[in-house]
């Protein structure tokens, strides 16, 4: 379980124990509840926030109890207590664990705890706090593992707004082999938590002659706050056009095992996974699995088991769930049943049916609904709902209505109810929307004492404004209200809360928030009366590696018992050190005085971390961990961890995990649990793909009869390379005949036989099979080297010439009796044949560069080689002889014709007649090319 640093805040948690004790006492109740935190929470959206509640019989003879929990639409319950019996004359502590919706808006919730024992309901509230967040994540779905030259793949990506207020958001795609990938749409509007798919499409050009990577990188920024932005990747393999890929349909999850000692409350075995059903299918199913814990744990794990189908038309869903077709009739809360829907293009209507099989005795509840498509601008639907058990029965009817007016969307549902005769009612409306400059969400909701649903004796409204611009600084404001009446199922117990808060936000990460909180309780002899007013600054530091946050709030308090005032400070701190790439040390701290509004006088400290670090290749450790002590007595603190090793094992992790809870205060019991895990990926197969005409090509060497991994085989239009024992596999081949080949790679050049009229016939399941022999090549290098006149050798010596350097850019052809390849030297003079088949060959130059007074010794070599013989000629381009001719007073050198003596020195020859000097003979210069080849007429 997720656990925020409040989780274990016991601030005031003494002082409130003995407040709701006297109180009760006072009364003459039998059992009371009491929040032992009275000042505001606070959490992250889609966050965890565990608040403590205190439990108190005050009979002489044990109570069973079961726990009441109405939280704010949209949120569910963690964990929480289960039914049990409170001995006479004792207190128990209540963690209630609940999670925040994603796309929660800022603002102020109020979470309703309470335990119903007999007709009596006692309850307490606790309020949380959520502020305005600006995140984007984006990920990849589906990424196609591999592309086939000359063709394009799509990639998908899901891009979520994890914050809690709209943005628009700017797309960028980069491919580092592709052609400028094409988006499905480069700004796109996503409300807050909600997620929009793009799709970016790469064109791979043809002619790919070996595999390689291709990343495609998406760059996702908010257009409002360009620091807020989020990137991904994703790598798909370019091979020559065809390979083998699964037969099988699968529909992807995960599969977990756990080895735990009995007792420790995890389950055994999990399975989830998600996806559409069959290759042609648009019908999608969802599971989870968790086998029973055995008992109870505070870690929040327990038996579940969910399964559904859903298409455009419609949807499955049974098991343990959350059901519900609108605010006011939803509890809120799982249940187990089942729940059918559908739809047309106007109409959708569905049914469920379901029960809390966790609490003893539970209603069983049904509905139904029918309505307008949802997808349309203007919708309605009319939902009637019956729950009962022995002896009790509760209906409640009611209609929902929403509809865009330009850019405001508005809301409104009605819903009356009767409950053993008894009438009730409750109504909500709310407007959002975007203005020119800013976002807006107004709204109100409100249900009478006798409604029968889960908003019983209560009122909420709400006003939030939210990404106002003001010069460098966006500021947001809200308001929220909320009114809980005192009834008999409440103990006579009232309250009222009011929350509003300004913040301005400066584009360097610093804010400062201005907040008032008021909170009026009725009905109890301890009633918290007053408001306080704070100012609150957060800030956020990058210093290269790390990264530090903090946030400081003081304020004013005045209760209306008091005729004086006090201040109150809280104090928050974190840093966040990365070591290396996805690896992080980070660290917080959470200090309060305990002088806020009805917290006690009890100021609490809180401290954790999380850690995330590799130890090897394949081996990572994770730890999270929290502990928070009361201020003056640091000795009773409370405190939980997670840790575990995992060891990546191919695609399975097997893990070590120990999930701890220890106290310092003989009153709270430890709860451990140390267990082995085993995560695995999960693919269903569900059904056979339609691969077209098959054929799979084993390539063998001649020689050794072994496969020849990395060869390159041609059928068709197709092209697949061979895998490590020589097999190569194409699909989806049109029926017909077709010649196989080897070429490219490590077959390149070499005697091939075998792959003649391959007759493809069928699209059965078993592939056309087909047998290549590959005899071993021969290897052909060039080194073409430049000599000079050594003027410090003896006359005649061997050591006359030296090498100079390289020759770079000349054209050498490879000629045979079928082909010939031309290829041109690197700059260190060096050409690479590859493999050749055995026989006679011809190294001859070309083309290039021949300065005057130079030629080459042999323009042409003749080479024979054998299988698996590697050869290296080498082509030397020397000096030429040069006579001297002595013309009355001038000199003519003539270049003397190359022969088996030009390298020796020059001799002065004298001549009857002045010669001119000779022109060199030009060559025929191809167009140099890499692996360049041509066939003779008669190959």
């Amino acid at each position: 379980m997720n656990t925020t640093p409040r989780s274990f805040a016991l601030a005031s948690l003494v002082l409130a124990l003995v407040a709701g004790a006297n109180d009760a006492r006072s009364q003459g109740s039998t059992v009371t509840v009491r929040s032992s935190r009275t000042e505001i929470g606070s959490v992250a959206p889609g966050g965890v926030f565990t608040a403590p509640f205190a439990i108190v019989n005050h009979t002489n003879d044990s109570i069973q109890i079961s726990p009441v929990i109405t939280l704010p639409t949209g949120w569910t319950t963690v964990n929480s207590a289960a039914p049990a019996a409170i001995a006479p004359n004792a207190m128990e502590l209540w963690l209630v664990s609940v999670s925040a919706p994603p796309a929660a808006p800022a603002g102020t919730y109020v979470l309703r705890a309470g335990i119903r024992a007999g007709s009596v309901t006692v309850v307490d509230s606790a309020v949380i706090a959520i502020a305005e967040r600006r995140e984007l994540d984006v990920r990849s779905v589906n990424a196609p593992s591999f592309v086939l030259s000359g063709e394009s793949y799509d990639a998908h990506f899901v891009v979520r707004n994890r914050g809690n207020v709209p943005v628009r958001v700017s797309l960028r795609a980069t491919s580092n082999h592709g052609k400028a990938p094409t988006l499905s749409a480069t700004q796109i509007n996503i409300a807050g938590g909600a997620s929009s798919t793009v799709t970016a499409t790469v064109a791979i050009a043809a002619g790919v002659t070996r595999s390689v990577q291709d990343v495609l990188e998406i760059l996702a920024v908010d257009m409002n706050a360009d620091t807020v932005r989020a990137e991904t990747s994703v790598e798909t393999t370019i091979i020559p056009n065809g390979n083998v890929g699964p037969e099988f349909w699968t529909i992807p999850g995960q599969l977990s095992f756990r080895a735990a000692a009995t007792g420790a409350g995890v389950s055994p075995f999990i399975a989830s996974g998600t996806g559409r059903i069959s290759e042609t299918s648009d019908v999608s199913v969802d599971f989870s699995i968790h086998a029973a814990t055995g008992v109870s744990s505070m870690f929040g794990e327990r038996e579940e088991y969910r399964l559904g189908l859903k298409n455009t038309r419609g949807g499955v869903r049974l098991g343990d769930d959350s059901y519900g077709f609108s605010l006011l009739t939803s509890t809120g809360g799982q249940g187990t049943g089942a729940e059918v829907r559908g739809q047309s293009d106007n109409i959708v209507g569905g049914a469920y049916v379901q029960r809390n099989r966790w609490t003893p005795n539970a209603a069983t509840e049904a509905a139904a609904m029918i309505g307008t498509s949802a997808t349309r601008k203007t919708s309605a639907s009319l939902v009637m709902l019956e729950r009962g058990k022995s002896g009790m029965a509760s209906r409640v009817m009611a209609g929902t209505a929403q509809t865009t007016i330009m850019s405001s969307h508005l809301e409104l549902e009605t819903a009356a109810s009767d409950s053993q005769h008894v009438g009730g009612g409750a109504g909500i409306v709310r407007v959002y929307g975007d203005a020119p400059t800013f976002t807006y969400d107004i709204g109100g909701q409100r249900a009478s004492n006798d409604f029968a649903g889960a908003q019983r004796a209560s009122s909420d409204e709400h006003l939030t404004l939210s990404g106002q611009k003001v010069g460098a600084v966006m500021v947001s404001a809200m308001t929220s209200i909320h009114t809980m009446n005192p009834t008999a199922q409440s103990a006579g117990f009232g309250q009222r809360i009011a929350t509003s808060m300004l913040t301005a936000n400066f584009t360097n990460g610093v804010a400062v928030e201005f907040e008032r909180f008021d909170r009026a309780d009725r009905g109890t002899m301890s009633a918290i009366r007053g408001n306080q007013q704070s100012l609150r600054v957060r800030g956020q530091y990058a210093l290269g590696r790390v990264d530090l946050s903090g946030d400081l709030q003081r304020g004013v308090v005045a209760q209306a018992d008091s005729a004086s005032t006090r201040g109150f400070t809280t104090l928050n701190a974190s840093a966040r050190v990365m070591v290396a790439k996805d690896q992080y040390v980070s660290m917080f701290t959470d200090v309060t005085d305990g002088r806020g509004l009805g917290a006690g006088g009890v100021g609490t400290l809180t401290a954790g971390g999380n850690t995330d670090l590799r130890l090897a290749r394949a081996t990572s450790l994770r730890m999270t961990g929290s502990v928070t002590a009361q201020r003056d007595n640091l000795a009773a603190w409370v405190g939980q961890g997670d840790v575990a090793v995992e060891q990546t094992v191919r695609q399975s992790i097997v893990a070590l995990r120990a999930r701890i809870s220890q106290s310092g205060s003989p009153a709270i019991a430890s709860t451990n649990a140390l267990y082995f895990e085993v995560r695995t990926p999960l693919h269903l197969p569900t059904s056979r793909l339609n691969l077209g005409g098959r054929a799979r090509a084993q390539v063998v060497d001649a020689a050794t009869g072994r496969g020849v991994a990395g060869a390159l085989v041609r059928l068709g239009e197709q092209a697949a390379i061979t895998d490590k024992s020589g097999a190569a596999y194409f699909k989806g081949l049109a029926l017909g005949e077709y010649h196989a080949v080897v070429d490219g790679g490590i077959a390149a050049g070499q005697l091939v036989s075998g792959g003649d009229q391959i007759n493809v016939t069928s699209t059965n399941r078993s592939p056309v099979a087909f047998t290549m022999s590959i005899a071993r090549g021969a290897h052909v290098a060039a080194r073409l080297r430049r000599f000079e006149k050594n003027v410090n050798a003896a006359p005649n010596g061997v050591d006359s010439l030296t090498d100079v350097g390289a020759i770079g850019q000349a054209v050498v052809a490879l000629i045979s009796a079928r082909d010939t390849m031309w290829q041109s030297s690197d700059d260190r003079g060096r050409i690479d044949f590859g493999s050749v088949a055995p026989g006679h060959y011809k190294v001859a130059v070309v083309a290039g560069d021949v300065p005057e007074f130079m030629a080459y010794e042999k323009k042409e070599i003749d080479v024979d080689v054998i299988a698996g013989e590697q050869r290296e000629v080498e082509l030397r381009l020397l000096p030429v002889s040069r006579p001297v001719e002595f013309v009355g007073s001038e000199t003519v050198l003539v270049a003397a014709p190359v022969t088996a003596s030009s390298t020796a020195p020059a001799t002065t020859k004298p001549q009857p007649q002045p010669q001119p000097r000779p022109a060199p003979t030009p060559m025929p210069i191809p167009t140099p090319s890499r692996n360049l080849r041509t066939s003779s007429p008669d190959a």
